[in-house]
């Protein structure tokens, strides 16, 4: 999954909010994860998915306004290797088993330390569940 020309897992951060944009590339960045797209809307998320084909697709679960979840086939659609993951800072358990149901591989919770995050990216993502607290994977595969 990671580019094999560089080694460095590709990201694209899609977010309303200019100022999280920013932040989220600057920790990536830092930490030596290539983000390679952000988008502020759905359908820069789409175009940019597309022209791009990150390996992982970070989204805000909610877009100008908009459910992500409602766009995240589309954004599968056009970047079908790419990795979708919810950024949320909701704790209901439905909304990430409809993460799931739509598509994405996991969820990342705003309120952990960045460092989480980090790990997680330089660990590869290989489980299907891998971003899901535990307790909830089990219900999502019923």
């Amino acid at each position: 999954m990671p580019n094999s020309a560089t080694g460095q897992l590709r990201i694209m951060i899609v977010d309303d909010q200019l100022m999280v944009r920013a932040g989220l590339r600057k920790l990536l960045e830092d930490a030596g994860i290539e983000v390679v797209a952000m988008a502020g809307n759905r359908a820069e998320a789409i175009a940019l998915a597309a022209r791009e084909q990150p390996d992982v697709i970070l989204i805000e679960l909610e877009v100008d306004g908009e459910d992500a979840l409602r766009f995240v086939p589309d954004i599968r659609e056009a970047a079908s290797k790419a990795r979708v993951l919810i950024l949320t800072g909701l704790k209901k358990q439905e909304g990430h088993q409809r993460a799931v149901q739509v598509g994405a591989v996991g969820v990342v919770f705003k309120n952990q330390e960045p460092e989480v995050l980090i790990r997680r990216f330089g660990r590869y993502m290989p489980a299907r569940f891998g971003w899901i607290a535990r307790p909830w994977a089990a219900s999502l595969t019923k």
